[in-house]
């Protein structure tokens, strides 16, 4: 057997024995799965065996046009064989003529001959119960829900999954959408060729799917779709992206007699999360071949298909409103269909364990008592500080959390639903020593829906948008709100949320009116704390500033870097305050490390200057980033066997990012990047060392500046002691004002003359 280039396929020699006799005879394909006809090759007296076939190209193992079929020849065969066999070979020359077109037309397709109530004549709507593919003895039927209005596994309302039997796990079918449920599971479409239909040449034509939304979120791994012929798979399984685009599972089917059965499933990759799809739709073809088509030798490869027709526009849910958590909020006790709640068991998605909240009307808030808010007296919650108010709540202790609930009501009906529009921060923008934030997590029922989302201690705003799914009234979708390891500082405000319903349509939808925005968070103002080129200090550096080296060659080890020492007769920083010297293969020496506001050089190649900066008293703790850096090499010519430098940035030991390169080419690279949280005393080190050496790793354009972040509106704050000590809550607002930093550090310019930049 060979791949034939000319005819795009392959080609076969093979032997046919017969009694006292065997010949050679030739075939050919376009997939390896359908023949042409076999033709003589070698029909001599005796026996033709052991065939190989010989290029005449470049690559012998290819074949062409014409090509050899070398071959062991005996007249006299059988026993006899090996007294007179010989080496033959026969030239093959191809010469195809035009094949019948074939002429495609419908037999069946899933969206025009879905069916509620039950399924069209020849399809099966099934799934995987026993939770294995290619067993269709294993398959039961899905039944139409009329309280659902699409096919699940019971006829009944789609339900979720309760830990001990399938149930109904929200597998579900509907023309325009449809779920595999728990991971192991599929929905399953099938169709069987009628007599109406006939045996013949069959394609899968104008397939389509997507996910059922565009949304990636944490966990997800999209869908798997395969395709079978009876029990055996045809072609590898199409990956359904989790970001929503359309994927399609066109492919030939092959001669299919009356009673075959093509199915397609649809499953989850690896886990059951968000795997609602949507877009899914695919037509049977049957293909008839021109009348009297003529002799044909070896056929050339068949036209291509036409291309399918373009999938229909996608299915888009027009969303309406249902609940929203500001919107809705009532005092006294909560609105038709909410409820505010708190763990009282400490313990998140077992609803049953939960207890209401109820109005406090000295504390205008709901706690847990009704009664005014106190603080933790270290034998029983009693009310704990744990509270929740349109505007702001707080946990409570760590291992508790108000609850808010949403229960799907008759008048909102069984659908496709989402959570939008969410917000949530921490109660101010000040990061306090032990504090870690809070957590949100959003439950369907008694399950976790995705991971649990953090409230970082900076103030920024969360959001914990997600899709709920397939819901039935009854239905509650819980969100609740706890600490993340500690109570301290949990105050939060923020807070809302709102439940969508949507009804799918081949329209697009109108756009939907904007959500009242949440609360601005406070914006950035940022002041510069030091700058490097216009803090340069010939003679020693500023306050707050290093120059240094790594003597050790490490970097990340702060122990074991050495003090740079001005050098008057270089102009220049360098190891030991004299003259810049070249390595005399013996110790360091001067070795031509050096540091100067223009430029600098690391030296050999394990070695780097390190430029640090530390967070002064009057800096103070707060956010920080480093900004307006440049580098670059000392000049824009390539030179044989240079490599360009390595520039790291450090936040005392730890390093902050990935090594920025610096080409050789001269261009310009930047290091701007965050740098956290940082407290007086912090420092903060760029090192620039060789990327493997040290050749022509003279560097120019050098500077960066570090900045602090100032809180500049007016913020909802909280008393400043730890939470769990304190004899009881106060909000205030206090009015932060942008910090006047000390002017820039800078020296007057020197007139002493630069030194020479050594290569």
């Amino acid at each position: 057997m060979s791949y034939n280039d000319y005819l795009d396929g392959l080609v076969m020699v093979s032997s046919q024995w017969e009694a006292g006799a065997g010949d050679l005879y030739m075939s050919s394909s376009l997939d390896g799965v359908t023949w042409t006809p076999r033709q003589a090759i070698a029909v001599d007296p005796g026996e033709q065996m052991y065939p190989s076939l010989i290029g005449t190209g470049p690559d012998p193992a290819r074949t062409g046009r014409s090509f050899y079929a070398y071959y062991t020849d005996s007249a006299q065969g059988v026993w006899n064989r090996w007294n007179d066999a010989s080496l033959k070979r026969r030239l093959i020359t191809l010469d195809p003529v035009p094949p019948a077109e074939a002429t495609w037309s419908t037999v069946a397709n899933f969206k025009d001959d879905y069916k509620t109530g039950g399924p069209a004549a020849g399809w099966k709507y099934a799934w995987s119960a026993a939770g294995q593919l290619g067993n269709s003895a294993s398959y039961a039927p899905l039944y139409w829900s009329e309280s659902a209005g699409l096919y699940n596994t019971t006829g009944g309302a789609t339900q979720a999954y309760d830990g001990a039997a399938h149930n109904d796990d929200y597998l579900m079918l509907h023309k325009a959408f449809g779920h595999p449920g728990r991971g192991n599971y599929a929905p399953i479409i099938g169709y069987t060729i009628q007599p109406d239909d006939g045996a013949g040449l069959y394609r899968l034509m104008g397939s389509s799917i997507s996910k059922g939304d565009d949304q990636i979120f944490a966990g997800e791994d999209g869908l798997s779709l395969s395709v079978y012929l009876n029990n055996t798979l045809l072609g590898a399984p199409a990956t359904v992206s989790a970001n929503g685009s359309l994927t399609n599972f066109n492919r030939n089917l092959g001669q299919l007699v009356v009673g075959d059965t093509v199915y397609v499933a649809i499953g989850s990759v690896g886990n059951q999360s968000y795997d609602l799809f949507r877009n899914f739709d695919f037509t049977i073809q049957r293909g008839v071949l021109g009348s009297d088509p003529p002799p044909v030798i070896i056929p050339p490869p068949p036209p291509p298909p036409p291309p399918p027709p373009p999938p229909p526009p996608p299915a888009t849910p027009v969303w309406s409103s249902i609940a929203s958590y500001k919107g809705d909020f009532k005092r006294g006790g909560p609105a038709a269909g909410w409820k505010y709640a708190w763990s009282a068991a400490g313990k998140l998605g077992d609803a049953a364990t939960y207890a209401p909240l109820y109005w406090s009307e000295s504390a205008g808030v709901y706690n847990t008592t009704g009664g005014a808010t106190q603080a933790y007296d270290g034998k029983s919650h009693d009310d704990d500080y744990l509270m929740l108010h349109e505007n702001f709540g707080h946990p409570g202790r760590g291992a508790y959390a108000p609850i808010v609930g949403y229960t799907i009501q008759a008048d909102d009906g069984a659908g496709l639903y989402r959570l939008v529009a969410s917000s949530i921060t921490k109660g101010d923008d000040v990061s306090m020593n032990g504090e870690d934030g809070l957590a949100v997590s959003v439950y369907l029922n008694n399950t976790l829906l995705g991971t649990p989302v953090t409230v970082s201690t900076t103030g920024a705003m969360a959001d914990f948008n997600r899709n709920l799914g397939q819901l039935a009234v009854g239905d509650t979708v819980y969100v609740a709100i706890g600490s993340a390891g500690n109570q301290s500082y949990d105050l939060f405000r923020n807070f809302d949320f709102t439940i969508q319903r949507g009804v799918l349509s081949s329209d697009p939808p109108p756009p939907p009116p904007p959500p009242p925005p949440p609360l601005p968070p406070a914006p950035e103002v940022w002041s510069s704390i030091a700058n490097f080129k216009g803090d340069f200090k010939r003679g020693g550096p500023a306050t707050g500033w290093k120059y240094a080296w790594t003597t050790g060659g490490k970097f990340g080890d702060s122990a074991t870097y050495a003090p740079l020492y001005w050098s008057e007769s270089a102009g220049l920083y360098n190891t030991t305050g004299g003259a810049t010297q070249a390595f005399d293969g013996k110790t360091h020496n001067d070795d031509y490390l050096m540091l100067h506001k223009d430029f600098g050089h690391p030296g050999r190649g394990a070695y780097a200057p390190v430029v640090g900066y530390t967070v002064q008293a009057e800096d103070g703790a707060g956010l920080y980033r480093l900004v307006a850096s440049s580098i670059m090499k000392g000049d824009a010519i390539v030179q044989s066997g240079e490599d360009g430098l390595d520039l790291a940035v450090y936040r005392n030991n730890t390093p902050i990012g990935s090594i920025t390169s610096v080409s050789t080419n001269g261009a310009v690279a930047g290091f701007d990047r965050d740098l956290g949280q940082l407290a007086v005393g912090d420092t903060i080190y760029v090192i620039i060392g060789a990327a493997k050496n040290q050749v022509y790793d003279l560097f120019s354009n050098f500077n960066f500046t570090i900045e602090k972040l100032i809180p500049a509106t007016s913020q909802l704050m909280v008393q400043a002691v730890p939470e769990p000590t304190a004899a009881a809550l106060c909000l205030t607002a206090v009015l932060a004002f942008a910090a006047t930093r000390r002017p820039t550090r800078r020296s007057p310019p020197s007139a002493a003359a630069e030194p020479a930049a050594p290569k």
